[in-house]
Order: C-alpha cells, then sequence, then structure tokens
C-alpha cells in the first residue's frame, strides 16, 4: 500500500483541511492523492510536458480583480491592481503609496521566470 511504497512515515489517515478523508489502506485514500497529482498536472505522465505555467500570467487570468492576493497576500492589499500580481514592476512611487519596500516587507522575484522557463524547455529537447 501507499505507506509501504513511503517508508512507513505516513499518517494512518488522509486529512484535507484538518477533516479526516479516508483510512490509509482504503482505496479513496489513493484515489484523493492520485486526484490531486492528476488536477495540478504534476504526474510523471502530465501532458503536454512542455506547457510550463507563468505565475503571472495565472494570476492575472484567474485573480483578474486580485481578490485572492488581497486576501492572502495583505502586503500588497494597497498596491493598484494593475500590479498586483507583479509588483516588482510597480513604479517606485506606487510601491511607496502602497508601503511597499521590495526586498524589506516584500520580497523581490526569486525566480526569473523567462530563464528558468527556457532552461525547462532546453532541459526538456535533451529528454525527448
Amino acid at each position: 500500500g501507499l505507506a509501504e511504497l513511503l517508508g512507513g512515515g505516513v499518517p494512518r489517515s488522509v486529512e484535507v483541511f484538518g477533516g479526516e478523508v479516508a483510512q490509509l489502506g482504503d482505496p479513496a485514500a489513493h484515489v484523493v492523492a492520485l486526484g490531486v497529482v492528476a488536477l495540478a498536472g504534476s504526474g510523471a505522465d502530465a501532458q503536454p510536458f512542455f506547457r510550463i505555467f507563468n505565475p503571472v500570467s495565472q494570476g492575472e487570468r484567474y485573480d483578474p480583480q486580485g481578490d485572492y492576493v488581497r486576501r492572502w497576500v495583505p502586503e500588497l492589499r494597497d498596491l493598484p491592481t494593475k500590479y498586483l500580481h507583479a509588483p516588482w514592476d510597480a513604479p517606485a512611487q506606487q510601491l511607496r503609496q502602497a508601503g511597499i519596500a521590495l526586498g524589506e516587507t516584500y520580497p523581490h522575484p526569486m525566480v526569473n521566470h523567462k530563464a528558468a522557463r527556457q532552461a525547462a524547455l532546453d532541459a526538456y529537447e535533451t529528454i525527448k
């Protein structure tokens, strides 16, 4: 079962948001875990393998007014919507007005998405 595959270091039940979903050994527990992988497109057989999502574009598409970001990233709540998904692109005056100091109250980008995307595509080319 799953517990054996993972070296036995798995709790006897799978929990989601603090509520018990299923006991390990119950096929439903495996379905829940596999379903999450399938929905996320993060399994070994995710297709198309070359699709690399841009977190900024995804935010702009699926949270166009910034409601989600404003709720869960309160440091950005006062930033105009135009810059909410890429605050590092905001003019210094907009950042100051929103009380944001990049590198102090909100981090600089950790990944250059354009470069990381290209590196991933190049790596995929070597295994085709």
